[in-house]
């Protein structure tokens, strides 16, 4: 992508004075109407208007130095649209949050729009503090000339306001709001739309202006079941584009399934899943409850659509790994917010204790069972099959009571356990099903213990393939990576090994 082109700019007059073909292709990613001029209506215009060609001379100087100097700001904007099938799906509070999040963790401009149909009421005014709020109404004929920045409303919370109403299958309301949808993508880098769970023709097409859709539902069956048939009909009715449709499981309702069930009903991956709100939390959890789990859940999600993530990467070490703890206490301490993590091997364990929830001080509890010799050899059980002379059952138990039968689905943050591929002697990224059977698999050593077997495939200790895993976190997007690398490098050893003989030589050992 070159350029994005908004409200008022032209392209393709080079090739217009100088007869060539357009040397790039536009695409229209919203509602737009284009005015095409021919060659000779541009010249007769030239020589009518002969200032039009300096101005012209000026922008394509601008345009080539890429110092343009439009009135615009924003040179690319994201238009977010969030959506359920039914009501009562906690939208709102949703679009609220991930707009204050947004604008916390980019810095970055953001507006909601609060779109309802005539009659309703708008409650996100209330919810930032605003009282009279000034209601843009899109079927009135009287405001069709009405200033959009007289209806922004501002608040003492960083993102802006502007609430709509809108009459159902009116095109004109429609065309007025892409105008106006038209002119805020000059001025902010988010613009996230408010919804209401309506399917009539206004709403698809306001969809189909998004960048993304959010599309919220609840773990019950019957809500997936509605969910589902509201993508599919998005998808083959109106042709809208399966990679910009996320769905997000709100659980405010208990679920009845496990997270296998919801993905067969639903019939797609789930983008993410935000925790129950508890009774009488303020609206404003971002700022109000910024360390409550919903808050956390949608920080993660802004700071993925803002490009920001922060990963952390616990890498091979065997006796050196439990030295991850240390940096877990760092993280703690100081607060640092971390979006994913993957481990590999030792790291592995670490990793997932760390996901489920334990912290660091919990985790150097656990770990002390390895520190008492009796412990170390009560989690080796000897066989003497060629692929490995310790079966893994013991280490298997000591998993299984820390772990239970916990999920991928039950961590607390994103978590990617690495392990290889004994067929395909390749790494395999293992972030479904159980975490016991996927640690088992990554901490595998090779011609120590015998090969796991995950589901159908053979896997051993994942620091074969992958040993300090950032590459993986890389592909997902992760710009920021935490790796922490424990095993000491070949200088290392031989500087200990030498600082062990000159002890020796002498009497004396060192630290």
């Amino acid at each position: 992508i070159l350029e994005y082109l908004h409200r008022g700019k032209y392209f393709g007059i080079i090739s217009l004075l100088t007869n060539e073909t357009h040397s790039v292709t536009s695409e229209a990613i919203n509602d737009c109407a284009v005015l095409v001029i021919q060659k000779d209506d541009f010249n007769f215009i030239l020589q009518h208007i002969p200032r039009l060609a300096i101005d012209l001379s000026r922008s394509l100087s601008r345009r080539l130095k890429r110092k343009d100097i439009h009135q615009k700001k924003i040179f690319e904007s994201t238009v977010i649209s969030i959506f359920s099938s039914y009501a009562q799906a906690g939208k709102t509070v949703y679009a609220l949050n991930l707009a204050l999040s947004l604008n916390r963790e980019t810095r970055k401009s953001v507006i909601i729009l609060d779109i309802l149909p005539q009659g309703k009421t708008h409650s996100l005014p209330q919810k930032l503090g605003i009282q009279q709020p000034p209601i843009f109404d899109l079927s009135n004929a009287a405001d069709i000339y009405a200033l959009p920045k007289d209806f922004i409303m501002l608040n003492n919370f960083g993102i802006d306001l502007f609430c709509f109403y809108y009459e159902q299958d009116n095109d004109f309301c429609l065309k007025r709001l892409i105008e106006i949808l038209s002119i805020l993508v000059n001025d902010y880098h988010y613009i996230i739309l408010d919804l209401p769970a309506e399917m009539d023709r206004s709403i698809i097409s306001m969809l189909n202006q998004s960048d993304l859709i959010h599309i919220l539902s609840s773990p019950d069956p019957c809500d997936l079941k509605r969910t589902n048939n509201l993508i599919n009909r998005l998808q083959t009715d109106f042709n809208f584009d399966p990679v910009k449709i996320k769905t997000i499981i709100n659980e405010y309702k208990l679920s009845k399934i496990d997270h296998s069930d919801q993905l067969e009903i639903l019939g797609q991956e789930i983008f993410a899943t935000i925790p129950k709100i508890e009774f009488n939390s303020p609206a404003r959890l971002i700022i109000d409850q910024p360390d409550c789990e919903y808050s956390k859940a949608v920080r993660r999600i802004a700071r993925q659509l803002g490009d920001c993530l922060v990963g952390l990467v616990l890498g091979v070490g065997v006796g050196y790994g439990f030295c991850h703890v240390g940096v877990l206490k760092v993280i703690e301490e100081e607060n640092i917010p971390i979006d994913i993590i993957i481990g590999s091997s030792i790291g592995s364990l670490i990793a997932s204790l760390w996901a489920i929830g334990k912290s660091s001080s919990e985790i150097l509890e656990i770990t002390r069972e390895f520190k008492e010799p009796k412990s170390i050899w009560g989690l080796i059980d000897i066989t003497f099959p060629r692929l490995g002379f310790i079966k893994g059952n013991k280490l298997y138990r000591f998993l299984k009571k820390h772990f239970q039968d916990k999920t991928f689905y039950d961590v607390k943050l994103p978590l990617k356990v690495i392990a290889s591929d004994v067929r395909k002697k390749e790494p395999k990224i293992l972030d479904k099903g159980l975490l016991v059977d996927a640690i088992m698999a990554s901490c595998s050593m090779p011609g120590v213990f015998t090969p796991f077997k995950f589901r159908e495939e053979i896997l051993f200790d994942g620091g074969v393939t992958y040993p300090l895993p950032t590459e993986p976190l890389m592909q997902m997007g992760v710009k920021k990576i935490i790796a922490v690398n424990v095993t000491p490098s070949r200088d290392d050893i031989l500087k200990q090994l030498k600082k062990l003989k000159e002890a020796a030589a002498t009497g004396v050992i060192a630290d």
